[in-house]
């Protein structure tokens, strides 16, 4: 995933109108900016704010990782990368949860309680770098990591505190594996996804009613091997796919012990960018990603053609993972590669699939070439989960840049939650976060919990369902500095990691 870090950015309102039709309409209205509006945001409100890091010997690196909430017990999961300088070999979370170097860059996993106390972490390294996790928890309580590496990791599977680790070693330098706890950090299982050739950029999905787990990811050849293969050893017998130097893009079902039941080939003409995001509902699987290519064999569908260059699609496939019920290109653009930060991001509610995204004045967003306020703007689309059909779009717009960072739904009052970014051409950055109904009317507008030097791609939330008033979970990274309400952090230098729970 790229990052995009810009020192300069001011005030933004984030409101939208959606405009309802089967078609997509030819000129949504943007979304606009009432500059004089100031930020608000009281400390009592802000519920609890861990920097995850002390100041000079922070080493988060915030473009890979990620975010989870148990949502019946409010606890949250971080994940990240630490690169670590010379003379530095551990790293303290708070609470004596202390976290002790393996390798180079090694990847954490750490659990705050409801009130944003650290309660235990994990380390994975090796002798090069473990990177790009991702987190899930499952209706059990239990989480789910999953890892790429390069050439060994270091896992630990020890139950009840024993110590206990294992070692994995890469076929052809670079493969993934998944990773399960129960809620007190005891190992459940350990599944290596290898071959020969790369595996990486690995996303999960959890389907919440099963507790099955979806993982997707990179596979290509390794470098002097044009005819590599990657080996799913599933439930039914290895299943083998050929790969080219070019990107492919698996998915696989897993089940909630940990074995492979069924493996599917995303088919890309060119190179593929993977997958972004995705989740599980209504007993489906949604995704979204990015392609090179004129192209395309999305389990078998794609529509409407994409054009040579850089595309973005979103797809519904069937849980058997046979076929794709529907895949539309969301955004196209014939510049390659995209000067965005193309974090995607997918949540469904009923009948919907919503997608937000960004998007310049390259690009067609749903089919239909939209101009920009300025540089760069955010978009949410809204499509029909039956049809693919796109029901109503909008665009985030002002006279500076403009980025959706990460979407959720807010279940109990039916509420599209999403954070981002604005950038104009003077003045401070700030991140919104916002809420509207399904019609598009705006509840909460304009709400801004931080401003400072931050990165767009990796601005993460989670919305938890509680009736009377909601609770947003916002995960992300700076640089420097930044304000969280009126609490400042300063860190000379590197980049820092926060967890921020708003009400």
């Amino acid at each position: 995933m790229k990052v995009f870090v810009n020192p300069l950015l001011a005030l933004t309102l984030f409101g939208c109108l959606f405009f309802s039709c089967q078609q997509p309409p030819l000129e949504p209205n943007p979304i606009k900016v009432d500059e004089s509006k100031n930020a608000r945001i009281a400390a009592t409100n802000m519920g609890w704010a861990v920097p995850a890091f002390s100041p000079f010997t922070n080493l988060f690196l915030g473009d890979y990782s990620g975010m989870a909430v148990d949502k019946a017990t409010t606890d949250v999961y971080i994940v990240g990368v630490i690169a670590w300088p010379n003379g530095v070999t551990l790293k303290s979370f708070g609470n004596g949860v202390v976290l002790n170097k393996v390798g180079m860059r090694d990847v954490f996993l750490v659990k705050y309680n409801a009130l944003g106390v650290a309660q235990w972490g994990k380390i994975f390294g090796g002798q090069l770098y473990n990177d790009e996790p991702k987190v899930e928890v499952d209706s059990n309580g239990e989480v789910v990591v999953s890892v790429s590496y390069s050439q060994t990791a270091v896992v630990d599977t020890g139950v009840n505190g024993n110590g206990a680790t294992t070692t994995l070693y890469a076929y052809w330098d670079v493969n993934a594996y998944v990773v399960k706890y129960n809620s007190m950090g005891s190992f459940k299982f350990l599944k290596h996804i290898t071959g020969n050739g790369w595996v990486t950029r690995t996303r999960m999905t959890i389907d919440p009613t099963t507790n099955t787990i979806y993982v997707a990811g990179q596979m290509k050849a390794a470098p002097g091997n044009s005819n590599g293969f990657n080996v799913f050893p599933t439930t039914s017998g290895n299943v083998s796919y050929n790969c080219t130097p070019d990107n492919d893009v698996f998915v696989l079902k897993m089940a909630p012990n940990g074995d492979i039941t069924t493996v599917s080939k995303i088919g890309i003409a060119g190179f593929d960018e993977a997958v972004h995001d995705m989740t599980f509902e209504g007993g489906a699987l949604y995704m979204v990603g990015a392609f090179n290519g004129a192209t395309t064999n999305i389990i078998n569908r794609i529509q409407p053609a994409p054009q040579a260059g850089y595309n973005t699609f979103v797809a519904k496939i069937a849980n058997t993972l046979a076929i794709a019920l529907w895949t539309k290109v969301a955004t196209q653009s014939a510049s390659f590669p995209s000067p965005l930060p193309q974090n995607l991001s997918v949540a469904v509610l009923n009948d919907y699939c919503y997608v937000g995204g960004n998007y310049n004045s390259t690009n067609k967003l749903a089919s239909v070439i939209n101009p920009v306020t300025q540089g760069n703007d955010g978009f949410i689309l809204k499509y029909n989960t039956s049809s693919g059909a796109v029901a109503l779009y909008t665009t985030v717009s002002s006279v500076g840049e403009d980025y959706v960072s990460d979407i959720d739904i807010e279940r109990v009052n039916g509420r599209i939650c999403a954070i981002g970014l604005t950038e104009p051409a003077t003045g401070t950055q700030k991140v919104f976060l916002n809420t509207m109904n399904t019609a598009g009317t705006v509840l909460v507008n304009n709400q801004f919990i931080g401003t400072g030097t931050l990165g767009a791609a990796v601005l993460r939330i989670i919305a938890t369902p509680v009736a009377a008033s909601p609770i947003f979970y916002v995960h992300g990274y700076f640089t420097n500095s930044i304000t969280l309400g009126n609490v400042v952090t300063q860190v000379p230098t590197l980049t820092n990691g926060f967890v921020l729970k708003v009400q």
